[in-house]
């Protein structure tokens, strides 16, 4: 109890006045001093209690034990050998031969219980990521210096609990596999520090993967959290990578990196002896089902590709894969001769949550199953099975199946984890320092056979110590320097990088020093939480640090990327699931006009149809869009020019239109119903005495070379029409007159000059003659005859997706069918969202007919619908405008792109522009950025559609050889029939 009083003046005492007030108010100050002294005390760290065991670490923990210099030696108290019991327990600790297995979970009262410390139902989704839009040439740059690890406030507490455990880290042992007079080629590290760089350039299809194979050190992804946590925190998440059906132990350990199951699951282990079922693969492990209805599922957490790892046997009953409980695959056993190994392999819907495996019996035998994301990022697999050794993993698993359930994991990394049981076997007389040297040297070439083109990293056992006869101090066992020894020279010499974990906790008594500050469990093998969170920190600097410090290499290895669907800046395709046939995607018509183009086959045209308000007008959004579609498939011409007055926004296509003399343009904007337009929503009709002269790639450089190409001079025919002259760079080339009408099914008529290049001096004039009468013109397109993109931007400002329903509907059909686009971008909706009151019904029905009246166009092509565009960087797309656009898409099997959306998402380049121009809506700069939002995405799909195809043919072809092969092999006496051949992307 906290006491304090104030001792009283004797009566009659001569003094000050200030010992008067104490005397008068010596019950108040009293009771005032002790208030204040208990809160003071009552607001510190709790102070030890001294008696309970444990209570010094932890008020030094509270008080700031983890100070550089303090020395848990010299506070914390020897074991109590005061009782019975206890002495018993030490004994027993010193005698018997530990083995590195699973314990009770950690007993740490201040930390969160583990499971549910790193759930996966309570992690985070992936944060959004940023999409460049630029071209993938312009964002790999090899000067660009490599990401370092943040020093975030967790990062630094670790260091300096290191620093107080007189632990001092290591570096990466990271040895030439390849040099020439002039240096080093190659590193050890260099496939796994490759992929980081992708990452961090944010290639497509980059994934920077790491698998680790160890023992109960890191079975419930102790160590190696922190190690995934640092990469995930400065890379990005690839996915959760590979994961058990649950844990290999019914009560102990974290499911931070497994599934849950039912309980009717067995558990089998290499460390069992014997195994209730042979056959085990990189994991060490497996589960079997028992019975009818066993279940195991997985949280998904944003992966959109799986691969379910399986034995199959001639006694394994049917299962079903399921997401989010729909069925989604049901697989029966192939019944083999001999079990096998097969992989499933399937895609997951954006919104999936969880996967399940149901067994329909029992037998069914589960290895795990990988989980993968579509961006670029890092995934870490933690293996570790409980008392084992390299010796089990070499002679327990079997060869074939480790080393292709290797190849199909196909990591950058493999860690190997191991040599703490190996200590203790060399300590207690097991084994011989030779038969480690074999074990240890066989793993490693069997990781190395599987994966030759990954990295390959040895992390040495932490300290292993024996307790003294007083148990007042933990001494190392000598075994531990020739193992770590024993390591470090086979991993170099096989061309393996290296990190001394021993070392790097401080080598010969360091695991004192840890179980002294209470990071080390009672039985002298496993760290705590805390004490795993320590060792982490080691690896993740040690890493981070020999990526900084290595140099690219000089020849990088081209690995073939595993196929991710695009992460698109504004594109989706509402109401069709990713997962669906490429054919049955909006963009699928369209797929083969871009191949062709780009592998200049065949005439190799892509016409793209751009229409919409003056943000396709203004030229600047579609010349941008073509721009980065030439750089792929190349440039086929201007394309579509309107009739009408010089407007100069087409400068900036090198196209100048001048129109001269009486004249008349009717504003399609203007026309209540029924009035003959062009696209481009006017009707322009020359005078007698007028002239139009338009110029193509108006102050371009006269090239050597020559295409062939052609100008169609589109027109309107009308009974009471006059004649017009048309000459090209002042030749006529023909006339527009009645008697020219070549088309008798429309009003539509083209007149077609072939001509070579692309400089062209387009002059139509109506000779001013008595007798003459006007000519209504529509459209100018100049296309040259070789592969390439052309874009017809189809503004008409203010108008909106209803504008063009006032106008003679087969007309802009046959103009459209003229131009016989492979691909439709429809760009309305800024205007209607400026309308007050508009109604959804009467917005619905008439931009879905407009869209409806452009497809039957180009019956052929593929559609885009493109959201309104922003006028502020805070609008969003739950306008009604935006809803309705989304709804139609989704109703018309169209495509819909997002600008709003991709403005968020866009990476900017360094030094552009401000993307909004206050009160005027998106500057120039904006508008070009979704252009290269929207070709960044449509190009991104032309390429994961072209690598599926080719994927999916090759898998085609693999299942065929297999059925093949299964139809020739002869029956084993009293086999069962084969069942149905497997799935497509079910590899065996």
């Amino acid at each position: 109890m906290c006491a304090m009083g104030v001792q009283k003046r004797p009566e009659g005492s001569t003094g000050d006045s200030h010992p008067r007030f104490v005397h008068r108010h010596a019950t108040g100050l009293t009771t005032v001093l002790f208030i204040g002294l208990c809160a003071a005390l009552g607001s510190l760290p709790h102070l030890p209690a001294w008696t309970p065991e444990g209570s010094v670490k932890r008020a030094l923990e509270k008080l700031g034990w983890d100070s550089p210099g303090l020395d848990f030696d010299e506070v914390v108290r020897p074991v109590d050998l005061r009782s019975p019991e206890s002495v018993t327990a030490m004994i027993d600790r010193v005698l018997r031969q530990p083995k590195m297995t699973f314990t009770i979970p950690d007993a740490e009262p201040t930390e969160a219980p583990a499971e549910d410390k790193a759930s996966p139902d309570v992690l985070p989704p992936p944060a959004p990521v940023l999409v460049s839009v630029v071209p993938q040439d312009r964002v790999r740059d090899p000067s660009r210096p490599r990401r370092d690890l943040e020093a975030t406030a967790e990062v630094k507490r670790l260091r300096r609990i290191a620093k107080a455990l007189k632990a001092p880290g290591a570096d990466v042992d990271n040895p030439c596999v390849q040099q020439n007079a002039a240096g080093c080629l190659e590193t050890a590290m260099d496939a796994f520090y490759g992929a980081l760089d992708d990452v961090a350039a944010g290639v497509p299809g980059s994934h920077a993967s790491v698998l680790t194979l160890g023992n109960s050190l890191i079975a419930s992804d102790h160590v190696t959290d922190i190690v995934r946590e640092r990469l995930v925190e400065t890379f990005g998440d690839g996915g959760r990578g590979f994961l058990l059906p649950d844990r290999l132990s019914k009560v102990a350990g974290r499911r931070v990196r497994t599934g849950r199951s039912t309980p009717g699951w067995r558990i089998n282990t290499f460390a069992q002896k014997p195994p209730k079922r042979a056959h085990f693969g990189f994991t060490g492990s497996h589960h079997e089902s028992t019975r009818k209805g066993d279940r195991v599922s997985w949280s998904t957490r944003g992966a959109t590709e799986a691969k379910l790892f399986f034995l199959d046997h001639k006694k394994a009953a049917s299962f079903r894969v399921q997401v989010d409980g729909k069925t989604i695959e049901k697989v029966a056993s192939q019944s083999p001769d001999e079990p096998s190994d097969r992989v499933l392999t399937f895609d997951l819907p954006d919104d999936a949550k969880k996967l399940s495996v149901v067994a329909d019996g029992k037998g069914v035998v589960l290895y795990g199953v990988s989980l993968t994301g579509d961006r670029p990022g890092v995934s870490w697999d933690t293996i570790g099975v409980p008392a084992s050794d390299a010796e089990m993993y070499v002679t327990k698993a079997d060869p074939g199946i480790f080393q292709r359930q290797l190849k199909e994991r196909d990591p950058n990394l493999v860690v190997v984890m191991v040599g703490g049981n190996e200590i203790r076997s060399l300590a207690f007389g097991w084994t011989t320092l030779e038969e480690v040297r074999k074990h240890y040297s066989t793993l490693i070439d069997r990781v190395q056979d599987a994966l030759p083109d990954a990295s390959c990293l040895a992390v040495a056992p932490i300290d292993a110590a024996k307790a003294t006869a007083a148990g007042a101090q933990l001494t190392t066992r000598k075994e531990v320097a020739s193992v770590v020894a024993l390591e470090r020279e086979i991993a170099l010499e096989k061309g393996c990088a290296f990190f001394n974990l021993w070392q790097a906790m401080g080598a010969k008594g360091s695991l004192h020093r840890f179980h002294r500050a209470g990071f080390v469990n009672d039985d002298l093998v496993h760290p705590k939480g805390k004490g795993g969170d320590v060792l982490g920190e080691f690896i993740a600097d040690g890493l981070f640090a020999n990526y900084l410090a290595t140099p690219r290499p000089q020849v990088k290895k081209e690995k073939r990327r595993r196929l991710v669907f695009p992460a698109f800046a504004g594109l989706s395709f509402p109401g069709v699931e990713r997962t669906a046939p490429l054919d049955e995607h909006p963009l699928a018509p369209v797929i083969s006009a871009f191949n062709q183009a780009e592998r200049r086959k065949g005439q190799g045209r892509v016409a793209v149809g751009m229409f919409g308000d003056e943000h396709v007008e203004g030229q600047l959004f579609a010349d941008r869009l073509k721009t980065r579609l030439a750089e792929r498939v190349g440039d086929r011409g201007r394309g579509l020019v309107g009739i009408g007055d010089h407007d100069p926004r087409l400068l900036t296509a090198r196209v100048v239109r001048r129109l001269r003399g009486p004249h008349n343009i009717v504003d399609g904007r203007d026309v209540v119903l029924g009035g003959a337009m062009s696209l481009f929503g006017t009707s322009t009709q020359l005078q007698p005495g007028a002239k139009l002269e338009l110029r193509f790639c108006d102050g371009c450089r006269k090239s050597p070379v020559l295409p062939k190409g052609r100008l169609d001079v589109s027109w309107l025919y009308t009974p009471d029409m006059g004649k017009a002259v048309v000459l090209v760079n002042d030749v006529e080339v023909g006339t527009i007159e009645p008697d020219q009408r070549t088309r008798r099914d429309s009003d539509v008529q083209v007149l077609t000059v072939p001509v070579r290049g692309e400089r062209h001096r387009v002059t139509i004039q109506v000779p001013n003659e008595d007798d003459n009468l006007p000519v209504t013109l529509l459209s100018v397109a100049q296309e040259l005859d070789r592969p390439g993109v052309v874009v017809d931007a189809v503004g008409l400002a203010s108008a909106t997706g209803m504008t063009m329903q006032r106008w003679q509907q087969d007309l802009l059909l046959d103009q459209a069918e003229a131009r016989d686009y492979n691909l439709l971008v429809l760009g309305w909706g800024a205007v209607e969202e400026r309308i007050p009151g508009l109604d959804e019904v009467t917005y619905r029905h008439h931009y879905r007919r407009t869209v409806a009246t452009l497809k039957k166009s180009s019956p052929h092509a593929a559609c885009v619908l493109v959201g309104p565009f922003p006028q502020g960087p805070d609008e969003n797309d739950e306008s009604l405008v935006a809803v309705v656009q989304a709804s139609v898409a989704e109703e018309m099997e169209c495509a819909h792109f997002s600008p709003r959306r991709a403005l968020t998402r866009a990476a900017r380049p360094d030094g552009q522009a401000p993307v909004f121009v206050d009160g005027e809506g998106l500057s120039p700069a904006g508008l070009q950025l979704v252009g290269d939002a929207l070709a960044h995405d449509l190009l991104s799909f032309l390429d994961y559609a072209r690598e599926k195809a080719v994927r999916d043919a090759e898998a085609e072809q693999a299942a065929e050889i297999d059925r093949n092969n299964i139809a020739k092999a002869p029956p084993a006496p009293g086999a069962n029939p084969p069942a149905a051949p497997q799935k497509k992307g079910d590899k065996s």
